[in-house]
């Protein structure tokens, strides 16, 4: 127990300096941002991942007050102390890193297609947003374990049957390890994430194009390349369509007017296949602001009003394949979490006690999370264009199935 409570102590201290980190982060995006508007931007990060909050609350729910979900955990401790087996703590462990990462993942994704705030608000709350989303999507990777942790701290607490040695052995061992695995995952995740983003780029000998390096590092799966971080912390929503504005010479006083009106011939006086590309032109646009080559103008081109007082816009479509990584890590995510599901769904019930309850009701929080990442995708990348929901339609059926299917348990009648 002394090694236990040793690395108990080292992870608290690395996680409190991390998240003092975080919290003077937060400190100080809150300047000059009123604290209504604080508030409201907390609550719609928090509801931008609301289901996610929601499977880690009813994670909450099962594994530290329903019995049954504490019985699950005091499978581990009674296998290990009684039995001397370790198979259900490593599907245990197995399932809460995937947990974990998966969780993590789905939070970010979810505030990158749904968050475009930074079309609408002023920079001081877009950064308050920021350091908010921050701190929630790394909280998301840890909240598994400490689910898992405070159960155990729970059942060990009321667990009265297994004699002091077994107590220690039973509840030290399973704790000892998601505290060894949680200290490891924190550690790679988030020394990972301090070092700067890869600021070299490499020609891309299959489209010419110059791109990011790869990200380097013990969790570098989890990270994106420089060019895609930029434009999915940009808070536009990653599949809205990129809308560029310039004001019109007219919105400015006369002295200064003619000599605006110099730089708007450069693309006005341009064959509107050439407008289309004036943002994507290096020697025109600094690499902050340049549009990249795979972005999509719109087919009316660069869109001119006859208001004096108006904007000139160009408008460009994010193709699918601009968030490359992006894409894999989701892919890979929600058909693995899609397989496991089904697979599981399937087999014979004697392959149940292999993996054990611990195991099967933690990997199903990680699958669900998984499959809904999926459900994400289709609705925002696939359907954006559809006047219907995949997610909605689910949910349709589900309901319509619940009302109809006379055979459902809560209403048999033997």
């Amino acid at each position: 127990m002394e090694k236990l409570l040793d690395l108990l102590k080292s992870f608290a201290g690395f996680l409190f300096y991390h998240y003092k980190g975080l919290y003077n982060e937060l400190n100080k995006a809150r300047d000059h941002v009123p604290l209504r508007y604080m508030i409201s931007d907390f609550v719609s990060v928090l509801r931008s991942c609301g289901m996610f909050v929601t499977l880690h609350a009813i994670a909450l729910l099962v594994f530290t007050v329903l019995p049954q979900g504490r019985d699950v955990l005091l499978i581990v401790v009674e296998e290990i102390a009684v039995q001397h087996h370790v198979g259900n703590l490593l599907w245990l462990l197995g399932g809460a890193f995937i947990w974990s990462v998966v969780s993590e993942y789905g939070s970010r994704y979810a505030i990158y297609v749904t968050d475009h705030s930074g079309k609408s608000l002023s920079d001081e709350r877009v950064l308050w947003r920021k350091a908010v989303q921050k701190t929630i999507a790394q909280t998301s990777l840890l909240m598994p374990y400490f689910i898992l942790l405070l159960g155990f701290v729970i059942n060990y607490i009321g667990e009265n049957t297994l004699n002091p040695n077994q107590r220690n052995w039973g509840f030290g061992i399973p704790m000892g390890c998601l505290l060894l695995l949680v200290n490891l995952v924190a550690r790679a995740y988030f020394l990972d994430e301090k070092k700067e983003g890869p600021d070299d780029v490499i020609l891309d000998p299959t489209s010419g194009e110059l791109v990011s390096k790869k990200p380097s590092g013990v969790m570098s799966f989890l990270r994106l390349p420089k060019q895609e971080m930029e434009w999915c912390n940009k808070l536009i929503g990653i599949y809205n369509d990129y809308v560029f504005q310039l004001r019109k010479p007219s919105n400015f006083s006369d002295n200064i007017n003619s000599r605006y009106e110099e730089f708007t011939e450069q693309f006005l006086n341009l064959p509107r296949a050439a407008q289309s590309e004036f943002l994507k032109d290096p020697d025109k646009m600094p690499p902050e602001t340049i549009v990249p080559a795979s972005f999509v103008p719109s087919p009316t081109g660069l869109i001119q009003d006859d208001k004096p007082d108006s904007m000139y816009r160009w408008i460009y479509r994010i193709p699918l394949k601009f968030y490359k990584q992006l894409h894999l890590q989701l892919k890979i995510i929600a058909i693995t979490s899609l397989s496991i599901f089904l697979i599981v769904g399937i087999l014979p019930i004697r392959y149940y006690e292999k993996i054990g309850a611990p195991g099967l009701v933690i990997f199903a929080f990680a699958c669900w999370i998984g499959i809904y990442i999926g459900l994400l995708y289709v609705d925002y990348a696939l359907l954006r264009t559809k006047p219907f929901s995949l997610r909605i339609t689910l949910v349709v059926v589900l309901v319509l199935s619940s009302l109809l299917n006379n055979d459902h348990p809560v209403r048999y009648d033997s």
